[in-house]
């Protein structure tokens, strides 16, 4: 977990994850060279080179945070038939605030085309949007259901799935709530990142969503921050101990 790609998952996944909070990774000249490389695929009109594109403008990986560029290689992506390239699409809708109701009910269209191309990403994006009533009728059941098949795959890289589970049943708005189960998630995303960093994240949803999501409760939050300040420090890093 210490790769600069699974730096940028993690960093990326504070956008994804409807976060609202953008973190600049490091530009080295290693990801610098990438980027080019990556750029002069995408202008030829691979597919996979402008997912991968849109996604580096999307992290920050390689070269400057920028949504908008993220948002123009995505939908090329996506018009060239790259699934992932939609449920990038969603992603970055899905950050929206609740005013722009639009970009959120998008934001689900998006994601059902990109599971409908067998985009394992997709799967979360829907699954997100699938408890955001701006963006439709919930479905509670359908989001979990896709985020355990998500989980099933124990990929590293889709590890916002169980700490989307972990929300969901913490949260527990449209299931039963189960905070024993909603650690277990957590830790198992904890496992794929860094100690305490699932509940790090979730303080966030917690704390600062708009959109209904989830029961905005601050003192849940803090309980997770704190946490999450505990794991990281039996780790040997206080990186979650900001707010303390």
């Amino acid at each position: 977990m210490k790769s600069t790609f699974y730096k940028a998952i993690i960093v990326s996944s504070l956008i994804t994850f409807s976060f609202q909070a953008i973190a600049q990774l490091d530009i080295t000249p290693e990801d610098k060279q990438k980027f080019v490389q990556t750029h002069q695929k995408a202008t030829k009109k691979d597919a996979q080179a402008q997912y991968q594109l849109a996604q580096m403008y999307f992290s920050g990986l390689g070269v400057l945070q920028n949504l908008n560029s993220a948002r123009l290689w995505a939908n090329e992506a996506a018009k060239n038939g790259n699934g992932d390239g939609y449920a990038l699409l969603a992603d970055i809708n899905l950050l929206s605030d609740s005013y722009f109701s639009q970009e959120l009910i998008d934001a689900r269209k998006y994601a059902t085309k990109a599971v409908e191309m067998g985009s394992t990403r997709g799967k979360i994006s829907l699954a997100e949007s699938l408890i955001n009533p701006i963006a439709g009728k919930t479905d509670y059941q359908q989001s979990i259901e896709l985020l355990n098949e998500v989980n099933a795959l124990n990929n590293p890289d889709y590890f916002i799935a169980p700490i989307l589970l972990g929300v969901i049943y913490l949260d527990g708005k449209g299931v039963a709530k189960d905070e024993k189960q909603a650690q277990q998630w957590f830790d198992k995303a904890n496992e794929m990142t860094y100690p305490g960093y699932a509940e790090w994240m979730a303080a966030f949803k917690f704390s600062e969503d708009n959109t209904g999501t989830v029961t905005i409760d601050q003192v849940k939050a803090k309980k997770l921050r704190e946490i999450a300040c505990e794991k990281g420090k039996s780790a040997g890093n206080e990186m979650f101990c900001f707010s303390e």
